[in-house]
């Protein structure tokens, strides 16, 4: 992964909020996205790999499509898309 990729997950884990339901029924899990990012920063072919949890699943789509358009692809970047597959964990903090 480049500078890019980086900068591309934190600015998704930026906007990642807990589902209330998913946190009141102690729900945790790991739904996986994958998108591919055009040259101009759109999304596209963004599909999710379930958690297992449906309200999980849904708030990580919501992540990707909440963050787009990204940040136009550097032309140091030498790539017109470029294709991430990124985790996304929803763990409880035990307090």
């Amino acid at each position: 992964g480049n500078m890019y990729e980086f900068l591309e997950s934190s600015l998704i884990d930026a906007n990642k909020k807990y589902p209330l339901l998913a946190r009141q029924r102690k729900q945790e899990g790991t739904p996986t996205v994958m998108f591919t990012i055009l040259k101009n920063g759109v999304v596209t072919n963004l599909s999710i790999k379930s958690s297992g949890h449906r309200s999980l699943d849904r708030e990580a789509r919501r992540m990707i499509m909440i963050s787009s358009p990204f940040p136009k692809i550097p032309d140091s970047v030498n790539e017109s898309s470029i294709s991430l597959t990124i985790p996304i964990n929803f763990r409880l903090k035990n307090n």
